[in-house]
């Protein structure tokens, strides 16, 4: 973080690497919602609030990178779900505050991160939470917790709810009106949403 400043430096990691099997394999960030790629919604809401994006991704990369965002496919933690996509993009990143969020939420909150570092306090972890209950993939994590991600796989253990109950962590509880953490699992969300 820069110290001169209130504002943290964030780099934003979007999740892309799901088997889309809600959406009968098709992958998710690149359907068609509101006349847009689902994961161009998703960029229109959080590039105001961080300094970088970084995509992770399993398939369809060059489609990915052709939006203009570097992507990284999940190699050595293929298979292990977000955790394995974190671990395998957060190194890459520029900056020590790491936004993660997932490439099917197009109606995130433009003060997620604001938020989110806000409630810090002396925690490295904080997560949003809305009337559903906690929001595993939209958290503002430092980077010095990526070992800990890293354990977690070495064990087999893939939760990213596990994870986050082993550390300190501030949970913000956004009033959401406008279906802000909402996910587009299914063909029929496209157009439920839409």
């Amino acid at each position: 973080m820069n110290i001169t400043s209130s504002k943290p430096q964030v780099s934003a990691i979007i999740l892309a690497g799901g088997q889309g099997q809600r959406m009968n394999g098709k992958n998710k960030g690149l359907q068609t919602f509101k006349g847009s790629k689902l994961i161009n919604h998703v960029i229109d809401r959080i590039s105001p609030q961080v300094n970088e994006i970084l995509i992770s991704a399993n398939k369809n990369v060059e489609e990915y990178e052709a939006l203009g965002y570097t992507t990284y496919r999940d190699e050595q933690w293929s298979d292990c779900g977000p955790i394995g996509g974190i671990l395998t993009t957060a190194h890459h990143a520029a900056n020590d505050y790491l936004l993660i969020v997932a490439c099917d939420q197009p109606f995130l909150p433009p003060d997620l991160v604001e938020k989110l570092y806000t409630a810090l306090g002396n925690n490295k972890l904080a997560v949003a939470a809305d009337a559903t209950g906690i929001q595993n993939l939209n958290i503002l994590m430092h980077k010095s917790l990526l070992p800990s991600m890293q354990q977690q796989l070495v064990k087999k253990h893939r939760s990213m709810h596990a994870w986050l109950a082993l550390h300190p962590h501030s949970e913000v509880f956004f009033h959401s009106k406008n279906n802000d953490f909402a996910n587009i699992n299914t063909l029929d969300d496209l157009t439920r949403y839409a």
